[in-house]
């Protein structure tokens, strides 16, 4: 008795908790729709949350979360619950509160008692396995990485914070296919977009998560870009990505020095630097992408292609009389 008292008022207890928290139920068409937010408490027995939109009363709903310490026995524990939606009311400031239950759930991971919860993503980032393409209206541009929540695409024009868009990501090397409806998040100037997942089919969900199970975990560009290819005679470990950029920057000052280098970018997915130039004068602005493959020629010291394609540049801006010697 005194056991099962002990239980219910654990289970009763709420704790104040601002963490991630991605919800996923079914629409009637059979897709799978998505709402992100934030909890407000959490309890053994279910979760307050603030989303962008209200779900009915009712509805059974999955979501991913991160159970606090004091809840766990000292130790924060990542669970996939399973529960229902009590109610959804306005909630000034914060979209609409959500109110669901925990009726089932399981581990997937036990963190250490010194993590930051407030940090944990939902779903990790990983590095795709194989060069994956996002083609979307008007657009075809490579995917940087991925997650089970959404992916950053690299696009030197992205679109808008906010628009929704259909999304298509595809692999010829992994033969794989899949439609999504996104929502840009996020948006890095001249680098690309952030987007999250709001509607996939069960079959998607399904391609999405084989992939993120064969990728290697996100750590940055840096991770990304492939140093002991660039390693040339004499070299040991490599060239670091820093060290790269920097090449491209001092080569694009030398060949055109009447233009600003504005920025470089390393654009991972695509395996090319996107070089950011800008005429002094006429404030006039051009992104060039110079091939990983061209770069690390020119470091070699082949800089045909590199050298052409800077005198492109030039010709576009119709700068070509600011063109330093080649």
């Amino acid at each position: 008795m005194v056991k099962s008292v002990e239980a219910d008022r654990r289970k009763a207890q709420r704790l104040d908790a601002t963490h991630p928290i991605v919800l996923e139920w079914q629409a009637g068409a059979g897709d799978l729709h998505r709402a992100r937010g934030t909890t407000r408490d959490i309890a053994l027995g279910g979760v307050y949350c603030y989303v962008e939109r209200p779900l009915a009363s009712g509805e059974p709903v999955d979501f991913d979360m991160v159970l606090p310490g004091e809840l766990a026995d000292g130790n924060p524990r990542k669970l996939r619950c399973s529960g229902r939606v009590l109610r959804s009311e306005k909630a000034e400031g914060h979209g609409y509160g959500v109110a669901v239950t925990i009726e089932t759930s399981h581990v997937l991971a036990v963190l250490e008692p010194t993590v930051d919860i407030a940090s944990q993503r939902v779903y990790a980032r990983i590095i795709p396995p194989a060069s994956l393409q996002a083609e979307y209206p008007g657009m075809r541009s490579a995917v940087r990485d991925l997650s089970l929540a959404g992916a950053f695409i690299e696009d030197d024009r992205p679109l808008p914070v906010g628009r929704i868009f259909r999304l298509r990501l595809s692999s010829p090397t992994l033969g794989t296919e899949m439609d999504v409806d996104a929502v840009v998040r996020r948006v890095e100037p001249h680098a690309g977009m952030a987007v999250e997942f709001v509607a996939l089919s069960k079959e998607a969900k399904k391609t999405l998560e084989e992939i993120v199970q064969r990728g290697g975990a996100w750590r940055g560009p840096e991770q990304a870009f492939p140093s002991a290819e660039w390693a040339t005679a004499g070299e040991q470990g490599g060239v670091s990505l820093d060290d790269a950029v920097a090449f491209v920057r001092e080569r694009a000052a030398k060949l055109l020095p009447g233009l600003e280098v504005v920025a470089c970018r390393y654009r991972a997915g695509d395996r090319v630097f996107s070089l950011h130039l800008r005429d002094p004068v006429s404030r006039a602005e051009l992104l060039l992408p110079l091939g990983e493959s061209w770069v690390r020629e020119c470091r070699a010291g082949d800089c045909e292609h590199m050298e052409r394609a800077m005198g492109s540049a030039a010709r576009l801006l119709d700068l070509k009389p600011l063109l330093g010697d080649q």
